[in-house]
C-alpha cells in the first residue's frame, strides 16, 4: 500500500489531469510563435544579415508548408488554433505592436527593461 505522499505525487506529477497534461508544451509553442512574430515584424527591413535571416526563417515558418511536427500548420493544429488568422495577424502587425508583447512578456517574467534585446544587439 502507498503512503499519501507517494500517491499524491503519483496521481499530481506522473498523471496529469486531461486538461492541463500538455499546458507546459502549449505554453512554449505560443511562446514561438510570439517569437517567430517578433523576429519577422522586427526584422524583415533590417539591413543586418543576421537580424535579416532571422526574419526569412520566421516568414518561412509561417508561410511555408511543412509536414514536419514543428512544422507552423502542425503546430497551430495541436494548439487549436486557426493558421490563416495567425498568418494574416503577422502579416498587419507593426513593430509598435511587437514590442509591447515584448515588453509585456518581459515584465511578466521580471526582466528589467534595460536588459531587452542584449543578446540580439551584441549578436549583430
Amino acid at each position: 500500500m502507498m503512503s499519501g505522499t507517494a500517491s499524491m505525487y503519483r496521481d499530481s506529477i506522473l498523471q496529469p489531469s486531461s486538461e492541463d497534461r500538455y499546458a507546459g508544451s502549449r505554453i512554449l509553442w505560443f511562446r514561438v510563435i510570439l517569437r517567430a512574430m517578433f523576429d519577422w515584424v522586427s526584422y524583415k527591413d533590417s539591413q543586418r544579415l543576421m537580424q535579416k535571416k532571422l526574419a526569412e526563417s520566421a516568414h518561412n515558418w509561417f508561410f511555408c508548408t511543412s509536414e514536419m511536427f514543428n512544422g507552423f500548420e502542425n503546430v497551430c493544429l495541436m494548439l487549436e488554433i486557426d493558421p490563416k488568422k495567425i498568418q494574416q495577424r503577422v502579416l498587419t502587425m507593426s513593430k509598435d505592436e511587437v514590442e509591447k508583447i515584448e515588453f509585456k512578456e518581459r515584465r511578466i517574467l521580471g526582466i528589467p527593461d534595460d536588459e531587452k534585446q542584449v543578446v540580439y544587439e551584441e549578436e549583430f
